[in-house]
């Protein structure tokens, strides 16, 4: 059995070491904060300054952190504090689209949205809104600086405020779903009754109606015919743009994600240049396998351009690693909402979802998750995996406390010795934010000392020939726990009577992320 878990942890650190040591999504975690309810076991769709009711997307303002989520069924958008001071179920500090937090009207004035669906943030804080039912895009600039029902400061697809015609035209968006903005200023609009995307260049600056610049899914702008091709679309509900520039369509209708690379230098109509979903771009059934999706929704592309989608009908996320340079029909890294990729029931608690239609990322990279049919937001982080060794000769007196390197420096205590043995008492604590275990390693008996591991919590007992093997693998440790072990050191022969310092040490190894701490124990024989 033991043989069996070591075996397991080696290959599930050989198949992470490319990851970055510390820190990385795992598979199903619990969600870290829910707004829109007061707790992960409710999901009471409720009309006040807490409460959400369908929520389809959450975006955050990289300069000020603060959260905004679009309440789709109650007509409004709620802006939350910054993640640092919102807690469960915190009160919204401002809204958009209503005077204040119980009103639900609906309608197509400046100060009014309607089943609004999905929201962009630009990097200088200015939010876009697609306004689904009112057929047109708002913009609202500074929007972390807004008070309660202001005015939206621009608008596309309608030639003014208070029209709402879902027309077909260069201008027009007809029932836009979804929107994206990429850091050159181009707005990226998804029109799902007109299968699909219009962009406009340095959108901020254009006047009321103005006309797009390009058109995806369409040969021209004059035409909404649905398709599965390379270069046509059904009924697309999201858009998202990465780093590079390049634009990611859910294609729902076809159940897939178009990738267009570098979409501002294409033309009208040109062909898609990546599919995920699909085998090929001729195909558009759904499906529950790993690379397959049930009714996609938003995604959203991070830092470190991981493309994200919310796999809606399988109630999941899922992450597709070094997503710009995938080919098609890509395998996913992650997923978020379930245990593993076979599972897709919805659920009602921290890790679970039902729904869920879009995601957006703060700055620090958490990940906020529009869990629809659950009317909440949840918040993930990725694992942080973490050993923190400290050494002393006492338990109370430790060296090394929230020090982490692989080389000792700054984590050593020393002992005087007169040829006897001697005993470094050294914790082991768990600074991650997962349960996680740990392989130790300790340095080996050789001519001039005899080196003795023994672990204390748990029962005593003598672990050193695993810790010299550096295959001795603690017991699980929960988040912040500890468990303690003996160092032990003997000068050998006739280096009893030599004045020497001998240089011991142990480290600990997460089994998961390979991350290493190390402390050192100097034994000065002074005879």
């Amino acid at each position: 059995m033991k043989r069996s878990i070591f075996l397991l942890a080696v290959i599930a650190m050989t198949a992470i070491s490319a990851a970055r040591a510390g820190e990385r999504w795992t598979d199903g975690p619990d969600a870290i904060l829910v707004l829109g309810q007061p707790d992960f076991d409710t999901n009471d769709p409720v009309a006040s300054q807490s409460g959400l009711n369908d929520p389809h997307e959450a975006v955050v303002d990289p300069n000020t952190g603060k959260v905004f989520v679009v309440d789709s069924n109650h007509n409004r958008i709620l802006r939350f504090a910054s993640f640092s001071a919102l807690s469960d179920g915190a009160l919204a500090e401002a809204v958009f689209g209503q005077t204040n937090f119980t009103n639900t009207s609906r309608s197509d004035a400046q100060d009014k949205i309607y089943n609004s669906r999905g929201l962009a943030m630009e990097d200088d804080g200015t939010l876009w809104v697609a306004d689904y039912r009112n057929h047109r895009i708002l913009r609202f600039d500074d929007a972390s600086e807004k008070t309660d029902g202001e005015n939206a400061d621009g608008v596309l697809g309608q030639t003014d405020f208070g029209e709402d015609t879902a027309g077909l035209s260069q201008s027009a968006t007809g029932f836009v779903i979804d929107v994206a903005v990429d850091a050159d200023g181009n707005l990226f609009s998804a029109s799902t009754a007109n299968s699909r995307v219009l962009m406009w260049e340095n959108a901020k600056s254009l006047a009321a109606g103005s006309n797009a610049t390009k058109v995806f899914g369409q040969e021209d702008f004059t035409s909404n015919e649905d398709m599965t091709d390379q270069d046509g679309m059904w009924a697309p509900v999201g858009v998202a743009v990465d780093g590079e520039g390049n634009l990611y369509v859910t294609d729902q209708g076809n159940q897939r994600v178009l990738r267009f690379d570098n979409p501002s230098a294409k033309m009208n109509g040109d062909d898609a240049d990546a599919v995920f979903g699909q085998a090929d771009f001729t195909s558009g059934s759904p499906g529950s396998a790993p690379n397959r999706f049930n009714y996609p929704e938003r995604g959203a592309v991070d830092s470190e351009g991981t493309f994200w989608l919310a796999d809606s009908a399988n109630n999941r996320i899922l992450g597709f690693k070094n997503a710009a340079s995938l080919s098609n029909d890509p395998d996913p890294d992650y997923v978020i909402g379930q245990p593993d990729f076979e599972s897709y029931d919805r659920g009602l608690n921290a890790s679970e979802m039902d729904a869920p239609f879009g995601l957006g990322f703060d700055s620090a990279g958490r990940m906020f998750v529009a869990d629809a049919g659950n009317n909440r937001v949840t918040v993930f982080e990725k694992s942080r995996f973490q050993p923190d060794f400290t050494i002393g000769e006492k338990p109370g007196k430790q060296k090394g406390k929230n020090k982490y390197n692989r080389s000792g420096a700054g984590q050593k205590d020393s002992i005087v010795t007169d040829g006897k043995e001697v005993k470094f008492i050294t914790k082991i604590q768990n600074d991650g934010n997962v349960i996680d275990s740990f392989f130790l390693k300790s340095a080996k008996t050789s001519s001039k000392i005899r080196v003795k591991v023994f672990r204390v919590t748990g029962g005593r007992a003598n672990v050193t020939g695993a810790a010299k093997r550096g295959n001795h693998l603690t017991a699980p440790i929960g988040v912040g726990g500890t468990l303690k072990y003996e160092l032990k050191g003997k000068p050998k022969g006739k280096f009893k009577e030599k004045r020497k310092t001998h240089k011991l040490w142990i480290q600990a190894t997460s089994i998961v992320d390979g991350e290493i701490d190390k402390v050192q124990g100097l034994v000065k024989n002074r005879p």
